[in-house]
């Protein structure tokens, strides 16, 4: 992450009061837990007013020197994901599977820019996501975060929305692939479009406060912010119930202040994403004119 703090500070002594910069202090040290909230609140108590410009500056460097060092210390916690398939019985067994699926029309499921999803001919609750594109995933997650991040919302349900549970994780050089449930519902897009499996009584109303409900937990309880929610991306099931896939593009932050802000891996460029609540808002402008479209005439 690349902030120009010089740009900030000039800024802030040319157009912000003094009590506009107290403020803006004071709701950044809101953010931290108590032992550092103490510690800032003391220094912002004990300020005078030239010294709040440079003092939110110092706080700003702080906040995203200790973002980063989270994101470092979250990443860590990739290693060991519970689903890991390191048998290599049962990776030769799921390679099989997959040259016996791949290419089958009556078990495509759906494709992105980077991955392939087919349904297991045998197990009709089982999915296959395996990548093609592994230069453009790599540039994003691996397999194991992927992963991981569905691991840790198996216990997360917001009123029947939910993501797929895993079951398998195979992460080798050409080889990459999830293994998860199979959600029998269509996608927005599908759903819009009429692919797919029928949706019953949809109800956008109802839809839609399940899946807000469900990325607010999601970023509250488990620091995780999606990043790609898209048509694609949001499955609707029975009673008008989402559920969400894709993580692939997914991160942990302590806040939304930081999750949108993506630097590649040369650290070279940087790119601001689109915000899970405006994706979500996105979401429901289609929705809006679907229901629209559909609704029976008078």
């Amino acid at each position: 992450m690349s902030l120009d703090f010089r740009n900030l500070h000039k800024k802030i002594e040319s157009e912000a009061t003094s009590s506009s910069v107290e403020s803006l202090i004071e709701n950044r040290i809101e953010e931290l837990p108590s032992e550092l909230r103490t510690r800032w609140q003391k220094r912002l108590d004990d300020a005078s007013d030239t010294q709040l410009p440079p003092l939110l500056v110092e706080l700003n460097e702080f906040m995203v020197r200790r973002n980063n060092a989270l994101i470092h210390t979250m990443s860590s916690s990739f290693e060991g994901t519970r689903h890991r398939v390191t048998d290599s019985l049962v990776v030769q067994e799921t390679i099989q599977k997959l040259k016996l699926i791949e290419g089958r029309d009556d078990l495509f499921i759906s494709e992105g820019k980077t991955a392939h999803v087919f349904r297991d001919p045998d197990i009709p609750q089982i999915c296959y996501k395996f990548v093609h594109n592994f230069y453009e995933y790599g540039a994003w997650n691996s397999i194991e975060k992927e992963g991981q991040f569905l691991e840790d919302l198996e216990d997360l349900e917001v009123d029947g929305a939910r993501v797929p549970k895993v079951s398998k994780l195979i992460d080798l050089p050409d080889v990459k692939v999830i293994v998860m449930e199979y959600i029998n519902g269509p996608s927005i897009d599908d759903m819009i479009n009429r692919r797919g499996p029928v949706v019953e009584k949809f109800n956008m109303d109802i839809f839609m406060k399940k899946l807000r409900a469900y990325i607010h937990a999601m970023h509250e309880q488990k620091n995780i912010y999606h990043r790609d929610l898209h048509n694609g991306n949001v499955l609707v099931g029975p009673d008008s119930t989402p559920y969400i896939i894709d993580f692939g593009r997914s991160v942990r932050s302590i806040g939304s202040e930081y999750a949108y802000d993506y630097t590649d891996k040369t650290g070279q460029n940087r790119i601001v994403l689109t915000s899970d609540e405006d994706r979500l808002n996105n979401i429901r402008n289609t929705l809006q004119v679907y229901t629209h479209q559909i609704a029976p005439i008078a």
